[in-house]
């Protein structure tokens, strides 16, 4: 064992000794979390027309001035409405990202009109029944787009309701009319008078309310997701790097002696695959570190967030050793390295997020080791714990055994003799 670790320590100083590996491993990683970031942070895949999925429960008039809002002509070429019948129906559709958000007008929301005798001065949004508003984590300038639009509807409501509160109060003070008598449908009849001053789609909603901030909190971070997007990309790069010099070392001489010398072939081997894996395993902690104190990412709990980190940079490299045990040079390694990387991120989505893939690519990026360090991260750094976590390190450390042992039979058959 000491001679394992004395071989893989070797490679390891040999490799933070070099300049260019520490940018490459270290600040690379953390610089393209912050480009990628702000290139993306501010839009989602286009200024092209929203969609919107639409339940009116209420069927009253506070749910015509939504609907009549949502489908202004106004509005219509930054919006695409669609009412659903069922939320059921329409969080699928949200799932399956063919909605930005889902709004819920529930029933008996414009009852609060007809009651004069409760408390009317109580602003729409704030008591008793409220709007719902899901949102699609994976588009957040577009929800934040329709929060908006949903502000300056409620500011209208909230400001017209409060009106025509003031003026029955001061009906009923000055004696005009009685509260039987606006129970009897006089409110009603002065409701039907108001009704088209907020309900023929005519609200202060301009174009300028879509740009208005939100405060809203939508679940969903360019930059939560793009740190371990963006360090397991360049783990792997790293990773195919690493078990590349084993070959590198094998055509400068350097390997072949090792292996006649006293120390089994085995021995040799491990120890290069351990190095590989020490680095890697650096690599990651240190940018985990960085990114929490220079970046303000909230990776999760520790243990968890170690544990899994641990694995998933097994699975990683392991892909990487692969690639050296069947490469006829370090051309090749390089080569083939580099391929399956990138082929890789593009399925497990280090690019663009996975939320916004088909279903079925989806279940082909699994097959990947960074689709499950990507949604393993997030998770984390949502507030799963470590029994959440158990899935997925057990898939990885699965997927690293049987990478490995298929390495093993390729180096095997490479250095049998």
């Amino acid at each position: 064992m000491k001679k394992i670790l004395a071989i893989a320590w070797k490679d390891f100083r040999i490799t933070y000794r070099d300049l260019t590996a520490l940018l490459v491993n270290i600040a690379a990683p953390v610089a393209m979390t912050l480009v990628m970031s702000f290139a993306f942070g501010g839009s989602d895949t286009g200024f092209s027309q929203i969609p919107v999925g639409i339940i009116n429960l209420d069927g009253g008039m506070i749910g015509d001035i939504f609907i009549n809002t949502f489908e202004s002509e106004e509005l219509a070429a930054y919006l695409l409405p669609e009412q659903y019948t069922d939320i059921e129906t329409a969080l699928n559709a949200l799932e399956s990202d063919k909605l930005a958000a889902v709004i819920v007008i529930p029933d008996g929301m414009s009852d609060m009109l007809n009651d004069p005798s409760g408390d009317d001065s109580a602003p729409i949004s704030n008591d008793g029944l409220k709007i719902e508003l899901y949102p699609n984590i994976t588009r957040p300038v577009s929800v934040e787009i329709i929060e908006s639009i949903l502000d300056s509807i409620l500011i209208d409501l909230n400001a017209g309701f409060a009106a025509g509160s003031l003026g029955f109060s001061q009906l009923i003070q000055e004696g005009l009319v009685t509260t039987e008598e606006l129970s009897n449908g006089l409110g009603e009849a002065i409701g039907e008078k108001l009704e088209p001053i907020f309900g023929d789609g005519s609200s202060q909603v301009t174009l300028d309310a879509v740009y208005q901030e939100a405060d809203s909190d939508t679940g969903f971070s360019w930059l939560s997701y793009m740190a371990p997007s963006m360090a397991i990309l360049f783990l792997s790069f790293s990773m195919t790097n690493s078990a590349r010099s084993i070959l590198s070392e094998r055509e400068k001489g350097t390997l072949p002696r090792l292996l006649i010398s006293p120390n089994h072939p085995g021995v040799v081997l491990v120890g290069k695959m351990m190095g590989t894996y020490i680095i890697g395993l650096a690599q990651v902690f240190i940018f985990l570190v960085i990114s929490r104190f220079l970046l303000n990412v909230h990776w999760g709990g520790t243990v968890q967030v170690f544990v899994f980190t641990v694995v998933m940079v097994l699975s990683v490299a392991s892909w990487g050793i692969l690639v050296a045990s069947f490469a006829r040079n370090s051309g090749e390694a390089s080569a083939v390295g580099t391929a399956i990387t990138l082929v890789f991120a593009a399925l497990a989505g280090n690019f663009i997020p996975r939320g916004n893939f088909p279903e079925w690519l989806k279940t082909i990026g699994y097959i990947t080791p960074n689709a499950w360090g990507i949604e393993g991260y997030l998770n984390m750094i949502n507030g799963a714990t470590f029994s959440d976590m158990l899935l997925p390190m057990v898939v990885l450390l699965g997927m690293s055994i049987l990478v490995l042992m298929t390495a093993g039979y390729f180096f095997q058959r490479q250095y049998r003799n």
